[in-house]
């Protein structure tokens, strides 16, 4: 065995990374090495000890979590050697269709799904990671990332070491990247963004924050480690990913349970014990509800005789298919089909979108600003308000049994949503606003008051043009800049804190630079730091400041206080406008309206 060195090239930077290869000869007697271990960085001192303790055939160590380095004084720490600390937890985001993208692990690291499923290349085998898995990367190993998909993803990065930094992790006994089944992703989510909003605080913590930080972080390692302790349960975990899959795929076709459990290898009888562990319900009544509720869309939506939804569903004979469907809603499909239907919301647009029209769901998100200005003309009080908790509200919408939930095709949550409820996706990507509004009318009933409501809006966008043309001049630009935590970030015509209320309704002009690399680029904001925000800046410049939480709403953010904010000419000019971030944040139509009118406020009296 010998210590073999890597380099790795990128972003302009040169990484080297160690690991312990062996030779051996394959199956035709050519000589071919293996690799051992991964080490990951190493200083040239460890580099010159375990260089001669292979020399001297002292492999493995001693101890497998050491090597031995020449000793200098150092601290005892109090804690046991695996014990470890975060060292930083980032967003990454690939957009549809990136490509692949070599990612070399300097500590080690755990990406988890924050939206949409990512794709790597494992060993040479493509895998997809889910909301339900982890990709766990040991120092100094590599994978391929890429995204495959049409959906943007986004990937919460989290690198930590252990406090002994010549101990090597414990996670992975052959330092090879691994992707880990997690039992409750709603939890993982959970804990993940609060460890974000952590991070997102000033650098300067209280020690009630550090140790409550440092608590979120355990929780998560205990998440993760404490499924993968038992030997048999990751491996049951992902053998009931597998059955849940198939069902969604072939729902509409015979379903033994005898089949899938052979092809898990394991008994009938096994399946159905850990399957019924992990969901609370047989694997026959997943099957049933799941044909159910494929039912009561279908019910809905198609023009399909009852016979015909029948047999897409699994159910060949409609009588017993209208005696099973009739047992579990009180209703035959016949007068299901004519009945009143109740709905609910699994986003925050739709939710006002419903409301717009004049339809209460049975439950929903909902900003506390839109139903002050709802609840003035409609009754509410039949409305559940769903709030962050993924378990609550899903458990919510399970008690409600609403005939439909509108939601976006990547949305957290909604695979889980639909093993309880019927779900009606729309893809948020491939949409704008109004397309989303009129999609949403249509499912309702309600696509002439939706068309109606375009018109009205139509009238309002060309008078507000005309109003501000004697404010804005023609060759005038105008900005949209969001600013939290010291951080800058640029808004280009896509969805979010009014882009498409300045840019494409109103046909205020960006930058040049915002055009082309924002809006041409069809991304939803790009993040510029300080020095670079005079190359981005507009003669009139929008600002939605996100305060720190624990400060003051009129504080200053230190990038307003910055000599390079005030010397901005929209400034100096008095042209800057701060916005409230909340009105500003979302692009259905009630977020319209009042968007238009704060910014008509800045400038007619």
């Amino acid at each position: 065995m010998f210590l073999k060195k890597q380099k790795v090239h990128k972003q302009g930077h040169v990484y080297t990374y160690y690991r312990i290869v062996e030779s051996y000869r394959d199956e035709q007697g050519k000589n071919k090495h293996r690799t051992v271990k991964y080490l990951g960085k190493l200083s040239d001192e460890e580099v010159s000890a375990i260089t001669e303790q292979l020399k001297e055939n002292r492999y493995p160590f001693s101890n497998p979590n050491d090597v031995s380095i020449p000793e200098h004084k150092q601290h005892t720490h109090i804690l046991s050697r695996k014990v470890w600390i975060p060292l930083s937890l980032t967003i990454i985001t690939y957009l549809h269709h990136h490509p692949k993208e070599w990612t070399v692990a300097e500590y080690d690291t755990l990406m988890m799904i924050k939206e949409g499923q990512a794709d790597v290349q494992l060993q040479g085998s493509h895998f997809t990671i889910k909301a339900d898995q982890i990709l766990f990367c040991p120092a100094g190993s590599g994978v391929f990332l890429y995204n495959n998909s049409s959906q943007p993803v986004q990937l919460l990065k989290l690198m930590f070491q252990n406090v002994d930094k010549h101990a090597s992790s414990s996670w992975s006994s052959d330092g090879l990247a691994t992707i880990i089944p997690v039992h409750s992703p709603l939890e993982m989510q959970r804990l993940g963004k609060e460890l974000l909003a952590t991070v997102d605080q000033p650098k300067e913590l209280s020690v009630e924050k550090e140790l409550y930080s440092q608590l979120l972080f355990y929780q998560l390692l205990h998440l993760i480690w404490n499924h993968q302790s038992p030997g048999t349960e990751a491996t049951n975990l992902n053998m009931i990913q597998q059955a849940t899959d198939e069902v969604r795929m072939y729902y509409r076709e015979e379903i033994r349970r005898t089949v899938i459990a052979a092809r898990l290898g394991i008994t009938p009888e096994h399946f159905s014990r850990i399957f019924r562990k992990h969901k609370g319900i047989s694997f026959t009544d997943y099957v049933y509800r799941w044909r159910m509720n494929a039912a009561k869309k279908d019910l809905q939506y198609s023009s399909a005789s009852i016979s015909e939804i029948a047999r897409r569903n699994g159910y060949p004979n409609e009588h017993y298919f209208s005696r099973r469907f009739k047992s579990l809603f009180g209703l035959s499909p016949k007068q299901y089909q004519s009945s009143e239907k109740q709905y609910a919301t699994w986003n925050y647009p739709f939710t006002a979108m419903l409301l717009q029209l004049g339809m209460v769901p049975q439950a929903g998100y909902l900003e506390q600003w839109k139903w002050e200005k709802y609840h003035q003309h409609l009754d509410l009080s039949t409305m559940i308000v769903l709030h962050d908790s993924l378990e609550q509200s899903i458990q919510t919408m399970n008690d409600v049994q609403p005939d439909l939930v509108f939601a976006y095709e990547d949305n957290l949550g909604r695979f889980i949503l639909e093993e309880y409820v019927p779900v009606q996706t729309l893809s948020i990507e491939h949409h704008n606003w109004q397309q989303q509004w009129l999609w949403l009318a249509e499912q309702v009933g309600r696509l002439e008051q939706a068309h109606q409501w375009l018109n009205d809006w139509d009238r309002q966008i060309q008078q507000a043009r005309e109003q501000l043309s004697s404010f804005i001049g023609m060759d005038e630009t105008v900005g949209i800049y969001k600013i939290v935590s010291e951080k800058i970030y640029v808004y280009g015509d896509r969805r979010s804190m009014g882009g498409p209320l300045i840019y494409q309704q109103l046909h205020h002009h960006p930058p040049a630079i915002v055009q082309e690399d924002i809006i041409d680029q069809n991304l939803i904001s790009k993040e510029v730091t300080l020095a670079e925000l005079s190359r981005y800046a507009a003669d009139h410049m929008i600002v939605i400041y996100y305060p720190v939480e624990g400060t003051s709403e009129v504080a200053l953010e230190p990038v307003m206080e910055s000599l390079e904010w005030q010397q901005l000419a929209a400034v100096q000019n008095r042209q800057c406008y701060t916005m409230d971030r909340n009105i500003f944040y979302g692009f259905d139509p009630c977020s319209q309206e009042a968007q238009l009118k704060l910014w008509l406020q800045q400038f007619i009296s």
